[in-house]
């Protein structure tokens, strides 16, 4: 909000870092990393707010789509390649073993919404300013439609 001073008002000055997640995919160790545009893009796409998506995972009745769609953006979020080729990676790598990739999906889900540290590298987090260009969720639609 313009106009307010919140480190006058004791808040940190920057939001904290989003931790990223590293995993190794089709041989390529990966950054994955969900920011705000990302997971309302993954709401949009499996039609079920982010809780009611976490909510599944403990319930381990999570749907491909979440697990894939979670992935993709991740990969889009975290630098990794464009739109187009995190389609072809999840496609190609992440859904003929779908469920060898729930716990990633959820890592990755977590590290978003609950800061949750430990699966990126050593002291390694993303600072605000220092994130990849968040896709506009119309980009990122035509790409995994198309």
């Amino acid at each position: 909000m313009a106009g307010v001073d919140l480190a006058a008002e004791g808040f940190p000055a920057e939001p904290p870092a989003h931790p990223v997640v590293h995993a190794e995919i089709g041989g390529r160790r990966c950054r994955l990393l969900l920011r705000i545009g990302d997971r309302i893009e993954l709401e949009r796409l499996t039609a079920r707010g982010v809780q009611e998506i976490n909510n599944r995972f403990a319930l381990q009745s999570v749907g491909e789509a979440e697990i894939a769609e979670t992935i993709r953006l991740g990969l889009i979020g975290g630098g990794e390649c464009t739109p187009a080729v995190a389609s072809a990676v999840v496609d190609v790598f992440i859904r003929p073993r779908l469920f060898d990739h729930v716990a990633l999906a959820l890592q990755v889900l977590l590290a978003s919404v609950a800061g949750v540290e430990g699966w990126g590298e050593p002291g390694e987090a993303v600072a605000p300013g220092q994130d990849p260009a968040t896709p506009e969720p119309s980009i990122a639609s035509a790409a995994a439609s198309g």
